[in-house]
């Protein structure tokens, strides 16, 4: 029988609704291989928050596991067996990434194609929602209070900040990356999980976030008022 979270009444840390809640797991536990890592963050969450969102953290699970992204911990290879079986279990699941997958070039060093490979097409849209779940518990984590629903928060790849027009290139380093340059990463489960969270102006709404999953998937986060 599946042991029940016990619940006390306290603010959500990612909506800020105050009612029950539970502890939730900062990044999701489910990206993680048993015994879960001692070192994860928590954080307070009502039923919606924690509960609510485990379809789109299996998605995250699966869709970084069956890429590259996963890298060589035993938490990704652990990932990597999950999302097989997770694939083996759902008609639905395995429909869902077949029908955005496509073969592509596998290409050596020097341009030659070697072999085919699988790629496949992510729903950024719920990629996204975990990570942007993730980063407002690390701000109440980090600041001990909850970021207000009405605020933006931006999902970015490194490498979108080097795509970016002159300017914009410019005013993001200025303000997104030199304030992290500084902050020492908080390192977890292994180095599957680290961050560096920053708030460049203490008197303005804007944080900056950059994380790595499974020690291969870094991504930016920018969040201010929208």
């Amino acid at each position: 029988m599946a042991k029940q979270k016990r619940s006390r009444r306290g603010t959500c840390a990612i909506c800020g609704k105050f009612g029950p809640t539970t502890r939730d797991h900062i990044p999701p536990q489910g990206l993680f291989g048993k015994p879960l890592p001692s070192d994860l963050l928590t954080v307070p969450a009502c039923r919606d928050c924690n509960g609510g969102a485990s379809g789109d953290d299996e998605y995250f699970r699966n869709a970084i596991c069956m890429s590259t992204y996963r890298g060589e911990s035993r938490h990704g290879k652990v990932g990597s067996e999950k999302a097989i079986r997770s694939l083996q279990r759902s008609r639905r699941h395995r429909e869902e990434f077949a029908k955005n997958a496509m073969q592509v070039p596998i290409r050596t060093a020097d341009g030659q194609i070697e072999r085919l490979g699988l790629a496949f097409t992510v729903d950024a849209d719920r990629v996204n929602a975990v990570i942007r779940r993730v980063f407002r518990g690390i701000f109440y984590v980090e600041t001990n209070q909850v970021l207000p629903a009405e605020y933006d928060i931006s999902v970015d790849t490194p490498e979108s900040y080097e795509q970016c027009a002159p300017e914009t290139h410019t005013l993001m380093e200025r303000n997104v990356l030199y304030p992290l340059k500084s902050v020492e990463a908080r390192v977890f489960a292994e180095d599957m999980f680290r961050y560096k969270f920053a708030r460049p102006d203490s008197s303005s709404s804007v944080s900056v976030c950059w994380m790595v999953f499974y020690g291969a998937l870094p991504v930016l986060c920018l969040s201010g008022r929208d």
